[in-house]
């Protein structure tokens, strides 16, 4: 299941746009309590997942 997509080989995504995407996709998901997030190290720093992380927190 897709929650959320977008992008080209080219496209850059810039913050607001990883913000947008992501509440786009928790939407989908639907209301929760509790939620686990496991931040990535370092050699996951070019997939912006501490990013999205940091977002989901918030």
């Amino acid at each position: 299941m897709v929650f959320y997509k977008r992008g080209a080989e080219n496209d850059v995504l810039w913050e607001e746009d990883l913000r947008a995407g992501l509440s786009e996709a928790l939407g989908k998901l639907g209301a929760r309590k509790k939620v686990l997030a496991i931040p990535p190290d370092y050699t996951r720093s070019h997939s912006h997942a501490g990013v999205l992380t940091r977002l989901a927190w918030e």
